[in-house]
């Protein structure tokens, strides 16, 4: 088996994300357009979803930005083109099997410069891979080739013989040599050797996912596993399968082997069982690389590339925290998810739009496995209305139901309370609030069921107040008292004086309390101003006569003003100007 590159990123994937899963099955594989269906196709290396390289024999390298939906070919014109490692999507390097001449790239692909050369090379070239930008191995049939420079200079290391190999760090490796594993803990100056399987089947290709743990594969579907760094190994299985020519674990559970006669198998749980895929091809599949427990691209011959995706699909199956919430609460938003999938997943986003313009973005990362459901908190949310609310997850296979519908709404009785009031110093004031069961007045001691209070103020203030409605709802406010110091002043014209003949007012038609009733204010010339409680003007009015000029409870655009309590400011010309309240209740 031509090595792969294994190189820094299989170890950055493995830390940020190790998966725990016994319910991993098929992938959904799809044949890509390699551009021929004669050449033979090797040395897959991917560095993301999106980005990824090929050789095609004999002397080209295939390029793709877009997942492989196309593949860009660039000529090495004379060569015979062996081993293929990159980093990033930039930098990389491949190694010519009959020349050894080794070239690297810094613009993905685009342009390649000759790095090695040895007119008198006595053996063929075989491999390539770099642990880091710096540190690297090039194989022959003779010696290792060793850079710590990435690839300005090289040295010359004794290799025990062998073709593949893979290093896990920079003094840590392993090389392929028939049917033993050497290994080399000092950069590969020193190897001892292990036997990894004493059958007469060949041992086609081997996978270390770090030190300790480490599968071969080869000829009758023999699958060998060690976790002891190769001292001792054991039989996952044989004679199950065809040939395999190749393995790659993403993490300790979820691998993938390929073989002959398009053979694709899967395992989730670190080999001791697996499942034979449908790759959709029926040629030799000689080599793969992977970039999560789903995704993998496998090369082979006629030009076979084949790229597979996770069979995942995450459906939302219930909102699980509370639909009745008083205005203000903090909620939770907790989704129930369920994965419909034969494959896990394990990230994807969240985004929740509500109506009345709340909004959650959350990146989610974990696990849930095929056939399971797991409870996901995507945020929390600060309810002040009713809202209807939408969620909807991206990052699955199908993406046709991922969308899911709920309400939170707004409960609680509606609680209005009284003032402003403007007082004489002197003067006794009740303030209240209506529509509670329980109220606290935090400057007064009350028994709690008192909704109003009166005393005499000594100083224009705002009076705390807490009520708790029957839904065990909150409401605080806060009551103005003014002091009026004007009262008993004497004025030029005080004759008249108007009253509020009717503090609260039912405006439903019965033809009884319907309007703000002022008496005395008939056959006077005069400006009358409504105000919400905030001071707003809600309408006013010239010349009012309780008769056909009359505040119903409406505001200045003809629209239904809601309950509670209101403010009007009386001028009369002559006369000082007055005010006073009213309620409104329906």
């Amino acid at each position: 088996m031509p090595s792969k590159c294994y190189f820094l990123k299989i170890f950055l994937i493995q830390v940020a994300l190790t998966l725990v899963n016994n319910g991993y099955s098929q992938l959904v594989w799809t044949q890509q357009n390699s551009t021929t269906t004669t050449q033979f196709i090797d040395n897959v290396d991917i560095v993301n979803a999106n980005v990824g390289f090929v050789l095609m024999y004999p002397d080209k390298v295939l390029s793709t930005t877009n997942g492989g939906s196309t593949w860009t070919p660039t000529t090495i014109p004379g060569s015979s083109l062996n081993g293929l490692c990159f980093i990033d999507t930039q930098t990389g390097w491949m190694i010519d099997y009959v020349n050894a001449n080794i070239y690297k790239t810094t613009n993905g692909g685009g342009a390649w410069q000759l790095v090695y050369s040895n007119p008198f090379f006595t053996s063929y070239a075989y491999n390539i891979h770099f642990v880091d930008a710096d540190h690297g191995w090039a194989t022959r049939s003779d010696y290792f080739l060793h850079t710590t420079d990435g690839g300005v200079s090289w040295d010359s290391i004794p290799t025990p013989g062998g073709t593949s190999f893979q290093f896990v760090d920079q003094q840590r490796g392993f090389i392929l040599y028939g049917n033993d594993l050497n290994r080399s803990s000092d950069g590969g100056a020193i190897w001892n050797s292990s036997v990894i399987w004493t059958g007469p089947e060949n041992i086609n290709g081997f996978y270390a996912l770090d030190t300790a743990n480490l599968w071969a594969v080869g000829e009758n579907g023999l699958i060998r596993k060690s976790t002891d760094g190769g001292n001792t190994w054991s039989t996952n299985s044989i004679g199950n399968y065809n040939e395999l020519k190749d393995i790659h674990f993403f993490d300790a559970n979820n691998g993938i082997a390929v073989g002959v006669g398009g053979l694709v198998i899967t395992t989730a749980d670190g080999g001791i069982n697996w499942i034979v895929n449908t790759s959709g091809v029926t040629t030799d599949l000689y080599q793969l690389d992977m970039i999560s427990a789903g995704e993998a691209w496998v090369t082979g011959a006629s030009g076979t590339i084949i790229s597979s995706v996770a069979d995942t699909d995450i459906i939302i199956e219930n909102y699980d925290g509370n639909s009745s919430v008083c205005a203000g609460s903090s909620v939770i938003v907790e989704l129930s998810v369920k994965n419909l999938g034969s494959s896990p997943i394990t990230s994807g986003s969240f985004s929740l739009v509500g109506t009345g313009g709340s909004s959650i973005n959350y990146n989610w990362s974990g696990l849930v496995s095929p056939g399971s459901a797991e409870l996901i908190n995507i945020g929390t949310l600060i309810i002040n209305q009713s809202e209807s609310f939408t969620v909807t997850f991206t990052g699955d296979a199908n993406t046709a139901n991922n969308s899911f519908n709920f309400p939170i709404n707004v409960i609680g009785d509606p609680i209005t309370f009284s003032g402003p009031h403007l007082v004489c110093e002197t003067d006794s004031v009740t303030i209240y609030g209506s529509g509670g069961l329980y109220y606290t007045w935090t400057d007064f001691t009350t028994n709690g069921y008192d909704s109003s209070v009166t005393f005499t103020p000594t100083a224009t203030a705002y009076y705390p107040v807490s009520v708790e409605d029957s839904y065990g709802c909150l409401t605080y406010d806060s009551i103005k008292v003014e002091l009026d110091f004007t009262c008993g002043d004497t004025l030029i014209n005080d004759s008249l004086v108007i009253n509020n003949a009717n503090i609260a007012m039912t405006p439903n038609g019965d033809n009884k309390n319907d309007f703000l009733f002022l008496d005395g204010i008939e056959n006077t010339k005069n400006t009358v101003v409504i105000y919400n409680r905030w001071g707003d003007v809600i309408i006013q009015f010239e010349n009012y006569n309780n008769s056909d000029v009359i505040w119903g409870g409406e505001n200045k655009l003809g629209g239904i003003v809601p309950v509670g309590t209101y403010y009007f400011k009386v001028e009369v010309e002559g006369e000082q100007d007055q005010a006073g309240w009213v309620q409104i209740l329906r």
